[in-house]
C-alpha cells in the first residue's frame, strides 16, 4: 500500500467562526455560539474544516506522514493533512493506493 500526497503549497490562513459565511455554520451545530465565533477553520477544496477536529501526528513519526502536523480522515483511504508554519497553514489531500 503506498500513501500519496499531493499539495500546491499554497499558504491558508485561519479564520474565526464570525468571519465565515452563515451557510457554513450549520456544519458546526454540535457548538454553541460562542465556541463557534472563537474556533479556528480554514477552507479547503470547497469544504471548511475546525482545526480541533484534526489529529497530531507524533513529533517522532517516520514514514509519509512524518513532515505534517496533522491530518483528518474523510474516507477511510483519503484525507486531508496540514502543516502549521507560523500563522499561516499548508494543505495538502492524501490517498492510499493499492500497487
Amino acid at each position: 500500500m503506498a500513501l500519496t500526497i499531493k499539495t500546491n503549497g499554497q499558504a491558508r490562513y485561519l479564520k474565526y467562526g464570525y468571519e465565515l459565511p452563515a451557510k457554513w455554520r450549520k456544519e458546526f451545530d454540535y457548538m454553541d455560539d460562542e465556541t463557534f465565533n472563537d474556533g479556528a477553520f480554514l477552507t479547503y477544496r470547497g469544504c471548511v474544516y475546525n482545526l480541533g477536529d484534526f489529529i497530531r501526528t507524533a513529533e517522532d513519526s517516520t514514514g509519509d506522514l512524518a513532515a505534517w502536523d496533522g491530518y483528518i480522515s474523510e474516507t477511510f483511504f483519503s484525507g486531508v493533512v496540514i502543516k502549521l508554519r507560523d500563522d499561516k497553514l499548508i494543505m495538502g489531500s492524501y490517498f492510499c493506493s493499492f500497487e
